[in-house]
C-alpha cells in the first residue's frame, strides 16, 4: 500500500480520507504530526512514547490529541489503594491512551470506574478535565455520570458510575443480531441520552459502540453514553475542546462529511449522523459505510451508496428505515433533525429490555471472563 505525504494527510482531500479510514499507520502518524504541530524531526520520539502502550495500531482519531509532550502515566494493580480511599479490582478496558478500573469505596463498599492517562499531554490532560466536568453535569440516566476527579502522580483521574455490563461493541460481537425489541429499547435509550446531551448545548462527536455501555439491571437491559472526550460546548462560556482549523476528529466510520473535513465547524447534525450509521449497525449488525467514506457518499462517487438496512433485516418498521436514512444524510441541511428521529423510534418503545434465556447466559459468561 502507498501512503500519502505527511503534508497531504494535514490537508486531506477526498482520496486521503479514503486512505485515513484503511490504514491504521497514517491515523497515527497523521495525530502525531498534528501533536508535534507538524514538526517532523519529533515524529520518531513520539512513536517511540507510543510504543509502550497496547493496541497502537487500532488507534482512531479521537485516541491522540494535539498537545507537547506525551509522557506515559500511572498504571494499577489489583489490590492497590488508590487516593486513600479506593481499592482497585480490576481493568475493565484499555485504549489507545487511557485505562479504565474497577475500583471499590473502602468505606462505603460501592463500586465506581476510574480514567486513567496512561499516555498524556497538556492537551490530553485538559480534555480529560473538560469530559469530566461535561458528564458530571449531565444528570441523566442514559449518560455515563462523573462523581469526582483525583490526580494520580500528577494527572487527573475520572471517577465515574461504575457500568455492570460492557460496550454496545462487545454486546454485538457476542450476540447480535438482536431481538426486534432489543433494537427499539437500545436505540431509544442512545437517543435519549444524545438528546439531553444536546439540551446541555453539548455535541458528543464521537458516538460510536464503543462509546454506548449497555448495562444490566434487574429490570432489563439500559444503555448509556459515555466518553465525552472530544465533547464541544455550544455558545457557552465553558471552555471545550481546543481544536485547529481542519483538524480531524472521532472515528471515521461514523463522521458527517463536514466533520472529515473539520471538527471544529460541526453542530449537532454531526451527532446526528454519527447516530443514524450507530442505528443502522445495531439494527443490521453491519456497517452503513462500508468500504467507503462519508465524503465519499457526499460527493457521489460511484459504489459509495448506503444499501437500504431494510434489504438486510426484512422486519424493520419502514418508518425507522427512512428515519436512519434521514440520518444519514450526507448533506446537513437536509439531514433529520434528532427530535424528529427520535419521535420515529419512540413510537416502538418497548416497557423493558430483555435478552433471550440464552443470549443473556452469554454475556453473563461474557462478563464473567472480563472480570
Amino acid at each position: 500500500m502507498s501512503h500519502p505525504t505527511l503534508d497531504s494527510l494535514l490537508n486531506p482531500g477526498p482520496d486521503e480520507v479514503s486512505h485515513l479510514s484503511e490504514c491504521p499507520q497514517c491515523r497515527v502518524d497523521l495525530r502525531l504530526a498534528q501533536t508535534l504541530d507538524t514538526d517532523p524531526a519529533g515524529l520518531a520520539e513520539a512513536r517511540e512514547a507510543m510504543s509502550r502502550t497496547s493496541r497502537v495500531a487500532s488507534l482512531t482519531f479521537s485516541q491522540i490529541g494535539p498537545g507537547v509532550g506525551l509522557q506515559t502515566g500511572a498504571r494499577l494493580h489489583e489490590g492497590e489503594e488508590v487516593d486513600g480511599r479506593w481499592i482497585v479490582e480490576a481493568t475493565i478496558g484499555r485504549g489507545g491512551v487511557g485505562t479504565v478500573y474497577r475500583i471499590r469505596h473502602k468505606l462505603l463498599g460501592s463500586h465506581h470506574a476510574l480514567k486513567v492517562l496512561h499516555l498524556h499531554s497538556s492537551e490530553l490532560r485538559g480534555r480529560l478535565m473538560r469530559e469530566g466536568r461535561t458528564q458530571a453535569t449531565m444528570g441523566h440516566p442514559n449518560v455515563v455520570q462523573v462523581t469526582d476527579i483525583i490526580e494520580l502522580e500528577g494527572v487527573p483521574a475520572l471517577v465515574m458510575e461504575f457500568v455492570d455490563g460492557g460496550s454496545l461493541r462487545q454486546l454485538q460481537q457476542m450476540i447480535a443480531p438482536f431481538d426486534l425489541h432489543v433494537c427499539h429499547g437500545l436505540a431509544c435509550h442512545i437517543l435519549d441520552g444524545v438528546a439531553a446531551a444536546h439540551a446541555a448545548r453539548v455535541i458528543h462527536r464521537d458516538l460510536k459502540p464503543e462509546n454506548v455501555l449497555v448495562e444490566v439491571r434487574p429490570d432489563g437491559l439500559r444503555a448509556r453514553v459515555t466518553d465525552f472526550g472530544l465533547a464541544k460546548t455550544v455558545n457557552t462560556t465553558q471552555g471545550s475542546v481546543v481544536t485547529r482549523k481542519g483538524a480531524m476528529l472521532g472515528t471515521p466510520a461514523y463522521m458527517a462529511p463536514e466533520q472529515l473535513m473539520s471538527a471544529s465547524d460541526v453542530d449537532e447534525r454531526a451527532d446526528v449522523f454519527a447516530l443514524g450509521a450507530l442505528l443502522y449497525e445495531l439494527y443490521t449488525s453491519r456497517r452503513a459505510l462500508l468500504g467507503f467514506s462519508s465524503l465519499d457518499l457526499r460527493m457521489g462517487v460511484p459504489g459509495a451508496v448506503v444499501r437500504p438496512p431494510s434489504t438486510l433485516r426484512s422486519d424493520l418498521p419502514i418508518e425507522l428505515e427512512r428515519a436512519i436514512m434521514g440520518a444519514l444524510e450526507p448533506r446537513r441541511e437536509q439531514r433529520i433533525q434528532l427530535p424528529l428521529l427520535a419521535q420515529a423510534f419512540a413510537r416502538f418503545r418497548p416497557p423493558f429490555v430483555r435478552l433471550s434465556e440464552l443470549d443473556a447466559r452469554l454475556w453473563q459468561a461474557r462478563m464473567a471472563l472480563q472480570d
